[in-house]
């Protein structure tokens, strides 16, 4: 980002831009579409069920893959039609589309960990979560991983070099949360495991209900954590090739990365379809928005709202 200016710049003749111009417009309506959905149904709430502190944070998250979707992924796609066609692209444009996408990686893997750390405490410590852990204390965490994630992105503007900088983020808020999560998550099955056979006095057709819903949205949170750093991973690797290959303008890694990002994009996409496949109330709450389910409200909804998840 070093030596961005409004100027403008000719961009090279790609022919590979025509393809990846088509691929990331594709995403990116996917994504928008798909997040904008996620969000209506939340905002809505047809069921009477997602006003939880889980849900804040699948609102963020979502938000963050919108964000993404609408600003780095459609300028983005702006960016290599103007490639293909040998058109001056704006380089005030290019930063924005660069600083945003940064943001919403920072804010988006944050956003995961909190996900992470919400179904320890929910499943390590159900009585201190359910005390503890409400909606508006959640949103004030929220807030200062945005706060941060702003922070953390004027990194190259004050002057740190960028390829340092994408070694920073990849190693900060992907090596080291993807440590953790293997850390945690086996941990969250081993305890699911117990309550089945335990019980504590729960019934047994209770206790399969509740764990298996506990259960299911915790795989839901594994699924979008995996899908992410899958997505993320060939985007990994071109951060410390640049900063590692002393060639690094080399055209070959050049257009590597520009795949790289696309590939990177698709998670903004798969998210909201894995709560929608995975997670019954959020499958049930888009389908009443979409008209093809009826927002009735059962004993059985209410309980689940009870349960925090």
């Amino acid at each position: 980002m070093n030596g961005i200016d409004g100027s403008n710049t000719t961009l090279s003749y790609n022919a590979h831009s025509l393809p990846l111009s088509i691929l990331t417009f594709i995403l990116s309506t996917g994504g928008a579409i798909n997040n904008g959905l996620l969000l209506l149904a939340i905002f809505f709430d047809p069921c009477h069920n997602l006003r939880t502190p889980s849900s804040v944070l699948v609102t963020n998250l979502a938000i963050t893959d919108l964000l993404n979707s609408l600003i780095a992924g459609y300028g983005t796609f702006v960016f290599d039609v103007y490639k293909y066609k040998h058109w001056e692209f704006n380089q005030a444009a290019l930063l924005a589309i660069i600083v945003s996408s940064a943001l919403a990686t920072v804010c988006g893997t944050c956003c995961i960990m909190l996900m992470m750390a919400e179904r320890y405490m929910a499943v390590i410590h159900p009585f201190f979560y359910k005390v503890k852990v409400k909606r508006e204390r959640v949103k004030f965490v929220v807030a200062l991983t945005w706060i941060y994630s702003l922070a953390f992105n004027l990194l190259p503007i004050a002057g740190v070099n960028r390829q340092l900088y994408g070694f920073i983020l990849c190693h900060l808020h992907v090596t080291i949360p993807a440590l953790i999560i293997g850390i945690v998550y086996p941990r969250l099955i081993v305890i699911y495991r117990k309550r089945l056979v335990l019980g504590n006095g729960i019934p047994v057709a209770s206790r399969h209900e509740q764990t298996g819903r506990e259960r299911k949205f915790t795989s839901a949170i594994l699924a979008i954590v995996i899908c992410f750093y899958l997505s993320f991973l060939p985007y990994y690797v071109a951060l410390n090739i640049i900063y590692f290959h002393p060639n690094r303008h080399d055209v070959v890694i050049q257009v590597f990365i520009e795949v790289c990002f696309v590939v990177l994009l698709s998670s903004n996409m798969i998210n909201p379809i894995v709560y929608a496949l995975r997670v019954p109330k959020y499958r049930k709450a888009i389908q009443a928005i979409l008209g093809t389910k009826d927002a009735a409200v059962g004993s059985s909804t209410l309980t689940k709202t009870r349960t925090g998840q």
